[in-house]
């Protein structure tokens, strides 16, 4: 099995080989090649899934390199997990956050909201909506990565 017992991972895949079903669709002769079309489909969008993992991971890993460099301190006990430490400084940083970035960053990204619906719910185009993002993560990150370079202050 491409996703080794990770349902989430294969409901994700699912949902990509949906929409590349919509995007690429196209008529076929026989029932068979529509088959083998469908599940080289399928197993592309669950490798790319894992693909996209993997790079998710490393990322992390590369961030939490730094944490061992003169110029960023640590701010936590080593023995406490990279990505919860990730996570609680996220967490932290989004509380602090303009309430409409905040709520916009948590639509999509906890929330799973897509840009159209969030672009709905706005009243505002998708383009814009992509913008303020765009900005609301470049605060984001900038509040993390100024959070990790404070000496501990406990």
């Amino acid at each position: 099995m491409v996703t080794r017992g990770d349902e989430q991972a294969a409901r994700d895949a699912l949902q990509e080989t949906y929409l590349r079903v919509v995007r690429h669709g196209k008529r076929f002769d026989d029932e068979e090649a529509f088959w083998s079309w469908l599940t080289v489909l399928a197993r592309c969008a669950a490798r790319d899934g894992g693909r996209r993992q993997q790079r998710y991971r490393h990322l992390i890993s590369r961030y939490f390199q730094f944490r061992n460099t003169d110029s960023i301190h640590e701010a936590e006990p080593t023995s406490k997990d990279p990505e919860q430490v990730l996570e609680d400084r996220v967490h932290d940083s989004l509380a602090r956050m303009d309430p409409s970035e905040r709520s916009l960053l948590e639509s999509k990204y906890f929330e799973r909201a897509s840009v159209r619906d969030l672009a709905r719910q706005l009243s505002l185009s998708e383009k814009a909506v992509e913008s303020k993002m765009t900005r609301a993560r470049k605060k984001l990150k900038s509040m993390v990565l100024n959070q990790m370079r404070q000496p501990n202050e406990t």
